[in-house]
């Protein structure tokens, strides 16, 4: 059967996917997204509909849905998943559900052996080794102290409201807020409480707070003291879950790819964490990711589907 095949990457605050059939790559698409066990069942619905419009007209004769997922390993928020793309879609196939961080893996070493570590809004470090796998964090931005949007932007805020608390050691936190305009026509007087209120109201509070992770990595770069100290104790804490991972799973010599928002977007953070790792004398191969992530699901798919094989090697031959 010339099926259809809908890959995504659903994470904390983004669906990427893409639709691929026997003759190759189709079309992508983009929406914003929560995590699955965050979402009731009338915004879950629409998210699939979403997914389903996006993949309409395709080819093929049936389709196929491979969707990695924030909180993918919530059993019952996967059915529910499953359930409403069931109901929006009149042409599945089938539909297969994974943890976005064993996806996002899967995608970055070709479904081969290694550690990822995930830091984007969110972060997560998941390691395998034929058939070990052990994981360190992805606890969600309440508990999560690795680096990550929502744990800089945290820490950003944090600052913040100490400077406007009268504590000047912060007062880089809110020149550079000031300066890049994260506030609009607001005094200094009103500040906090936009903060806390804008803070506590919004429903997509991680996102949220991913949003001021620039003014800690300015004020990093700056020499603030504070988040000097901050960001390179959390960088720190990278390295030691890179060594933990990686003895849970017996590598010796890891092979380590870095994944999501700060490996491509903070400028220098690659340099930070591999320079803690060499001070750390932490053996290590930094690897490129081999494949978008929204192809985890495939790739994942693909190990038990021999048809599927080919539609992975068609799209990597695409690609290069």
């Amino acid at each position: 059967m010339n099926r259809n095949y809908i890959c995504a990457d659903w994470g904390g605050t983004e669906i990427k996917g893409v639709c691929l059939t026997n003759a190759g790559f189709v079309r992508s698409f983009k929406f914003p997204s929560q995590n699955i066990r965050s979402l009731q069942a009338k915004t879950m619905a629409f998210k699939a509909l979403q997914m389903v419009n996006a993949a309409k007209a395709l080819p093929g004769s049936g389709n196929l849905w491979l969707i990695g997922c924030a909180g993918g390993d919530d059993k019952q928020a996967a059915h529910s998943l499953k359930r409403a793309i069931l109901e929006a879609d009149s042409d599945i196939c089938g539909i297969e559900v994974y943890s976005d961080y064993v996806c996002n893996h899967a995608a970055c070493f070709g479904g081969g052996d290694g550690i990822l570590s995930i830091n984007g809004t969110g972060s997560v470090i998941f390691g395998s080794n034929q058939t070990k796998a052990a994981r360190f964090g992805g606890w969600g931005y309440l508990i999560d102290t690795l680096p990550s949007g929502a744990y800089f932007g945290k820490l950003a805020l944090e600052g913040l409201l100490r400077c406007l608390d009268g504590d000047n050691t912060y007062e880089d936190y809110l020149s550079i807020a000031m300066r890049n305009k994260i506030f609009d026509n607001v005094d200094k007087m009103h500040l906090k409480s936009l903060i806390t209120d804008e803070l506590y109201k919004t429903k997509t509070i991680q996102r949220h707070l991913a949003g001021f992770s620039q003014v800690l990595a300015e004020a990093y770069f700056k020499g603030n003291r504070h988040a000097v100290s901050a960001l390179n104790r959390s960088i720190d804490e990278l390295g030691d879950a890179l060594r933990f991972v990686g003895e849970r799973i017996d590598l010796s010599a890891l092979s380590v790819c870095g994944s999501g928002g700060l490996w491509k977007n903070f400028k220098g953070f690659d340099k930070l964490v591999k320079e803690s790792c060499l001070n750390k004398k932490l053996n290590i191969c930094w690897n490129k990711p081999m494949f978008d992530l929204s192809i985890g699901p495939l790739v994942l798919f693909s190990k038990s589907d021999k048809k599927s094989c080919k539609i992975l090697e068609k799209y990597r031959s695409e690609m290069l």
